[in-house]
């Protein structure tokens, strides 16, 4: 239930300009590269409550890239680094946003039953308005939000959904499609959009899942992140057009970090 996207996702997400300037630029290099464990390694050696939210999303990066399966040690690790950043910093955005979307993908790896008995989908939710309070222009925030109730809704049901945590299948879509409409060129959230709506129902979003994959697949990039989500796009648009409902939502589970 707490598995939600930011990746964002996870993650491979850029950051602010304003937050840059604050993470050594060795390891904002080396993260664009792809060697995101030893971008986490300079970025946490900085010790600031900046270079050690970003230690955690380049953590993030490194977990869910990671072939065989989402690194539940990663996670865990990227989740206590956030929680660094937010005792040196109650203010750092991204402390929070990272907090939330470290506990949404280790969520989806240690099952529903022990995500719940962690409250996990109530504390992610806690950290995600939080950084919306912070930095209500928060893309990242708001796409996560956005994904947090769809899954939500996924899991639960529409009716227990709203009942016990608030979540609606309208508040989602609404929140990231606002996403989607304020940053077109994001390649890896256009993938997690997919991701989210095809695990909601696949009939219903089949068009606009595949009109997300195309959108993301359109862009240029030279981005380590972004080019693996472009990868999977591709597989996921094929799967969308030649592969029944069954293995498309196996491929959409694997992506999503679930064991199938």
């Amino acid at each position: 239930m707490i598995g939600f996207r930011i990746a964002t996702l996870v993650s491979g997400l850029l950051l602010a300009a304003t937050a840059q300037a604050s993470v050594p630029p060795e390891a904002l290099n080396v993260f664009h590269a792809g060697h995101f464990a030893e971008s986490a390694q300079i970025a946490e050696a900085e010790a600031s409550a900046p270079s050690l939210a970003f230690a955690a999303r380049a953590l993030i990066a490194e977990a869910v890239t990671r072939s065989g399966g989402f690194c539940l040690p990663c996670l865990s690790e990227a989740e206590a680094l956030a929680q660094q950043a937010i005792a040196l910093d109650a203010k750092n955005v991204e402390g929070h946003l990272q907090r939330a979307i470290a506990m949404g993908f280790r969520g989806r790896v240690i099952g529903v039953m022990q995500a719940r008995s962690e409250d996990l989908p109530e504390k992610a939710h806690d950290s995600l308005t939080k950084a919306l309070e912070l930095d209500p222009h928060s893309l990242w925030a708001q796409a996560s939000l956005g994904a947090w109730n769809l899954e939500i809704v996924h899991h639960a049901g529409p009716v227990l959904a709203a009942i016990s945590y608030g979540a609606t299948r309208s508040r989602g879509l609404d929140l990231y499609r606002q996403a989607l409409a304020r940053n077109s060129s994001n390649v890896v959230l256009h993938v997690h959009f997919a991701l989210s709506i095809l695990a909601l129902d696949q009939k219903s979003f089949q068009d606009e899942a595949q009109a997300a994959l195309a959108a993301a697949l359109s862009v240029p990039t030279g981005d380590a992140l972004a080019l693996y989500s472009q990868n999977q796009a591709r597989e996921l648009s094929r799967a969308l057009q030649s592969e029944g409902p069954d293995a498309l939502a196996s491929l959409v589970r694997r992506f999503q970090g679930y064991a199938n």
